[in-house]
């Protein structure tokens, strides 16, 4: 068997390197390849091949309005086949890109609306359970950080937070930031997350902290931890508490949600 392979290689012609593969296409390979079963251009394959040679079915993309449940049959009857509008008494210049506009517009609403809705459902359910809790303490005579959480100055630079008041800009309602410089006791200077605008002087009641995941850095704003920098390595999102190791001595402390913020400067500046 050995010699006849070693016969076989020594018959074949000598191999002329890529330029035999530029001379032919790819699919002239396949084409060879079904010549040698006795298949010649233009003729079907298979034991029920006259129906010719078989077309490539090609599935173009939908969009748009072209999404599930579309019937090309229900289509616009004033379109001719070619996609073209038929033209009648009055036409209108760029109609088509005032309507894919509108539809923009009005997806970007309905987002923003969802968005508005949800965080005002989410705000309600917090402020029914600070009530419960405030309710609480007062009765049982213990102090509440939550209930004195505004009288509290937290602002610190290199914190993200979500701007929360639309007195500042209703265009800017909802969106989170990064804490740049701290401009006064209750001020501070705020660069929006996509980096496209400076927002100055913006006023700490205007503001709440915002969390990073889980393993996120954060720092601690307020209360017996104040100034802790460390990793968030567990959330409750139920009692609003979040257990945070610290990055120095690798204590875990419990610190509830309003007291810390995602940090995101370095740590040397805080000392660790």
């Amino acid at each position: 068997m050995l010699q006849r392979y070693k016969e076989d290689m020594e018959g074949l012609p000598e191999h002329r390197g890529m330029d035999e593969f530029n001379e032919i296409p790819v699919e002239g390979f396949g084409a060879a390849l079904l010549a040698g079963y006795g298949w010649t251009e233009g003729k079907g394959i298979g034991r029920n091949n006259k129906m010719g040679d078989t077309k490539v079915l090609e599935y173009h993309r939908r969009a748009g309005t072209q999404g599930l449940g579309y019937n090309p049959s229900e289509a616009d009857p004033r379109k001719t086949r070619s996609g073209d509008w038929i033209v009648g008494k009055k036409v209108s210049e760029g109609g088509s890109a005032k309507r894919d506009r509108g539809s923009r517009d009005r997806m970007e609403e309905s987002d923003s609306s969802a968005q508005k809705k949800r965080y005002n459902e989410e705000r309600s359910e917090k402020e029914g359970r600070e009530k419960v809790r405030n309710g609480r303490g007062s009765r049982e005579g213990t102090s509440n950080a939550s209930g004195t959480h505004s009288n509290v100055l937290w602002l610190q630079s290199h914190i993200r937070v979500r701007i929360v008041s639309q007195k500042l800009s209703k265009r800017l309602y909802l969106m989170k930031g990064k804490v740049v410089d701290v401009v006064g006791p209750t001020k501070c200077d705020i660069m929006m997350d996509d980096g496209s605008e400076l927002v100055q002087g913006v006023e700490q009641d205007m503001l709440e902290t915002v969390l990073p995941r889980t393993n996120g850095r954060v720092l601690v704003l307020y209360g017996k931890h104040k100034g802790l920098y460390g990793h968030l390595v567990e959330k409750n999102s139920k009692e609003e508490i979040g257990l945070v190791e610290d990055a120095d001595t690798k204590d875990i402390v419990r610190v509830r949600y309003d007291q810390m913020a995602e940090y995101t400067g370095d740590p040397e500046l805080l000392g660790y």
